[in-house]
């Protein structure tokens, strides 16, 4: 069991302010940790202030800044901190200081208002129980409780999301190398059909059109791969708010599914062009136009 504290506050920079809560955290802490966005331990600085880089943007501050911090509840003190460093996280706006420095600036003793406990899993029910009839205590919450929950929103509404995307974009991309497919064959079917008609082979004439379809499919999946990045980036920017930001993660795995699709698509495309290839009128083109 370790104590921390939390303060609403208003965090003022000339004419920029924002409000949102001012953590303490105990220098050994060893139930909760400010993490960055590498999954890192951030150490908490002996005196100043620690803010994300989201609120660090808004307030148009960087380390060594002194900001304007406006205590919000009890005696509403003002205080002149120090901005000591910025981290970057995924969920909220925070604000850490050492919580001995934080009671210090405050000019008030050792003081906690909230308790973070490590429970055995059997004893967790009973606890919960016991801290819910127990007067005094303002709220009681359990951490996987809000995981579980935060994982079935994702669920529902992020994973949801990216299948319907995922599934629209497969259908664009078979539909953008088909209809290219049609469209050389329809331009060059005549052609075609003569170089038949000349003694060449199905499979050759075929070799004529598809191999021009896969030189463009070459070339356009490192293109399809930039576009990609590019559009990602503008959309993980767009999403970013204070209550979350999503980080944009490519992998190669990524990667190759989407190439995968899109030479999926060509297969098949390429597949019915060849049937329809077999298809060809060679008499027709053995008559004259008028």
């Amino acid at each position: 069991m370790e104590g921390r504290r939390a303060v609403t506050v208003e965090l003022v920079n000339e004419h920029r302010r924002w409000r949102t809560v001012l953590t303490g955290l105990p220098r050994d802490a060893k139930l909760q940790f400010v993490v960055s966005q590498d999954l890192e331990n951030v150490a908490i600085p002996a005196a100043g202030l620690l803010v994300t880089d989201f609120l660090a943007t808004a307030l148009n501050v960087e380390t060594g800044d002194t900001v304007r911090v406006r205590v919000l509840e009890g005696r509403c003190p003002e205080l002149d901190l120090t901005v000591a460093g910025i981290t970057s996280e995924f969920l909220g706006v925070g604000a850490y200081m050492n919580l001995t420095a934080m009671n210090k600036a405050l000019r008030e003793g050792p003081r906690v208002n909230q308790m973070l406990m490590n429970l055995a899993p059997e004893q967790t029910n009973t606890v919960y129980q016991a801290l819910r009839d127990t007067p005094g205590v303002m709220a009681t919450n359990l951490r996987q409780a809000m995981l579980d929950s935060f994982f079935e929103t994702l669920a529902r509404t992020f994973l949801t999301y990216t299948f319907i995307i995922s599934l629209l974009g497969g259908i664009i991309a078979f539909g953008v190398i088909y209809n290219t497919a049609r469209i050389s064959l329809a331009e060059r079917g005549r052609d075609l059909a003569s170089l038949r008609v000349l003694g060449y082979s199905h499979n050759e004439v075929a070799h004529i059109l598809l191999g021009e379809l896969a030189i463009l499919l070459l070339l356009g999946i490192p293109l399809g791969w930039a576009i990609g990045f590019g559009l990602a980036s503008f959309v993980v920017t767009a999403m970013q708010t204070e209550l979350y930001r999503v980080p944009l993660v490519l992998t190669g795995q990524t990667l190759a599914l989407a190439a995968n699709v899109v030479i999926l698509s060509a297969l098949i495309s390429g597949f019915i062009t060849w049937w329809r290839l077999r298809k060809l009128d060679l008499v027709a083109v053995l008559k004259t136009r008028e």
